[in-house]
């Protein structure tokens, strides 16, 4: 399933994405999803570019880089998107990050006393396993360094970098800028199977989500308590992945059309699990066996019963007797695709989770 293949068209302006429409596969345009994302399904390898070039600053630094032109068959932000890399994980899962939220209370980050983080949107990089990874922070307009703020991370699917997770618009919901820091981070070619990312517990993508956590948690104010993943597709994949590997450092996920744990067989380590919300379609490009599966798993982790009821917004539901919430939406006819609420429902599912 990994090889599906996002088409989307974003509309960017100097600050990041006003909007977003989409395209079907045979040519059509999704003009009442909102902000939804068709793809193509039989498409099995994509090639775009990006040819901006801008001048950013380093806030942990303060120095100026230039990112130039990126081309080839990687969409991915980063002067390294087009490295290939393996999957070099093995079963037994790594200790992860230093410090753990226990998916409760509230917990104040190292950068608490720190009044250099930089405000609105930078891009910037960090080496992984060797290979310079990029990704984009969107942090408030005004940073209070005693203020804790959520993290919030957002997913690509195939083929896509950091600015397409941006189209998703979960950072426009109003009032979400001033309370979390969000993350965009771009995926690397994978094993032939696109641009996106290697789930395995001890994979270089957690290494790379484990080091941005670590990062921004010492130049912001982070709550470390309520630490939140997102994804479309292959994106929702790796909010499965960190719910099965680093279940004790984020508090919820909201993976839209993204049901599949990488590798198959993947231990997970004996931790609490976030709360999920999943969004997916009667019709979905992953087979709906998939979905139940995974649905079984939290419902199992969770302790949840056999009855649940309908929940806003319809068609969604919500499992009884869990110790986390687990919703799930399965929405007629939507395809691979999320739903034109997703950004405000997630982003209000974040903000309401226990």
């Amino acid at each position: 399933m990994r090889r599906l293949l996002t088409v989307t068209l974003f509309l960017f302006s100097s600050v990041g994405c006003n909007g977003s429409f989409s395209t079907t596969a045979d040519g059509g345009t999704n003009t009442d999803a909102g902000t939804s994302t068709v793809t193509d399904a039989g498409a099995g390898s994509s090639s775009s570019s990006r040819t901006s070039s801008s001048t950013v600053t380093s806030a942990s630094s303060g120095t100026a880089s230039s990112f130039g032109t990126t081309s080839g068959s990687s969409a991915g932000g980063s002067s390294a998107a087009s490295s290939t890399m393996t999957d070099s994980s093995s079963e037994l899962p790594d200790a992860g990050p230093s410090y753990s939220s226990s998916n409760s209370g509230t917990g104040s980050g190292p950068g608490c006393s720190n009044s250099a983080g930089a405000a609105g949107e930078t891009v910037r990089q960090i080496e992984i396993a060797g290979t310079m990874r990029g990704y984009i922070v969107d942090a408030p307009a005004t940073i209070a360094p005693v203020q804790a703020r959520s993290l919030v991370f957002v997913f690509h699917g195939n083929g896509g970098n950091g600015q397409a997770s941006q189209g998703m618009g979960l950072q426009n919901v109003p009032g979400a800028q001033e309370a979390a820091l969000f993350v965009f981070p771009d995926g690397l070619p994978f094993m032939g199977f696109g641009v996106g990312w290697n789930g395995g517990c001890n994979g270089y993508d957690m290494d790379f989500v484990d080091a941005m956590i670590d990062t921004l948690s010492s130049e912001y104010c982070v709550d470390v308590s309520r630490i939140f993943a997102a994804g479309f597709s292959w994106g929702g994949d790796m909010c499965q992945s960190l719910a099965c590997c680093r279940g004790d450092i984020f508090r919820a996920v909201a993976p839209a059309s993204g049901p599949e744990l990488y590798p198959p067989g993947q231990v997970c380590p004996s931790t609490p699990r976030p709360s999920l919300r999943m969004t997916y379609a009667d019709n979905d490009a992953y087979p709906s066996s998939m979905f139940a599966e995974r649905l079984a798993w939290y419902r199992e982790e969770q302790g949840c019963s056999d009855s649940s009821t309908p929940v806003s917004p319809d068609p969604c539901i919500s499992w009884s007797g869990c110790a986390r919430p687990v919703v799930a939406c399965e929405y007629p006819g939507l395809g691979h695709a999320w739903p034109g609420d997703w950004a405000q429902e997630t982003w209000r599912f974040f903000t309401e989770s226990p």
